[in-house]
């Protein structure tokens, strides 16, 4: 990854978090990656962990406590990712540097990403062609909301959930990774 940012510094690299379990190669992860990398995209499940990791206090990651969330997002911030992104059933949480993204970007491509995995979860799959008829399934009961704090533009979004599923596999790996793409 430093080889390949050295040869092209406009490129980008996102992390997308997985649930490991053994503490010595989840922290030889962060160790290694996160210095490295510009984006990070976890869960509640993953942040937690990694709050642990930090020394940063826990409790109420998992239950969506959105104050501990965005603490833990600001000291994952100071390891050097320029952007996180932390998705759970209910909403997502994306803290990023203004200097580095565009916010108006960001909230563009946090729309798509919502829209494509209400989409992919209806539907099973990912289809462009059927993401207008996502617009019709409601958001969570979660309020949009915008903050900044210590260097850090944060930004709540609802997620939209789809009433008969037939698929949640994945849909954070497509939430992250479309807003990382498009932001």
């Amino acid at each position: 990854i430093q080889e390949m940012k050295k040869r092209n510094p406009s490129i980008h690299f996102h992390i997308e978090f997985a649930s490991i379990r053994r503490d010595e190669v989840r922290s030889a992860v962060e160790e290694v990656l996160f210095p490295i990398s510009d984006s990070l995209g976890t869960n509640e499940v993953e942040l937690s962990w990694i709050a642990r990791d930090l020394n940063v206090d826990s409790d109420g990651i998992e239950n969506g406590d959105v104050e501990k969330i965005s603490n833990t997002l600001l000291k994952l911030r100071k390891t050097g990712l320029k952007r996180v992104h932390f998705h759970t059933l209910g909403f997502y949480l994306l803290a990023f540097d203004d200097d580095f993204y565009d916010a108006d970007n960001e909230r563009m491509a946090l729309t798509f990403a919502a829209l494509s995995a209400a989409q992919r979860a209806k539907e099973g799959y990912l289809d462009s062609k059927k993401l207008k008829e996502a617009l019709e399934i409601p958001f969570s009961k979660m309020k949009y909301h915008e903050w900044k704090e210590r260097n850090t533009h944060f930004i709540l979004f609802p997620t939209k959930i789809a009433e008969h599923q037939k698929i949640s596999v994945g849909l954070g790996d497509t939430i992250s990774s479309l807003g990382f793409v498009l932001g």
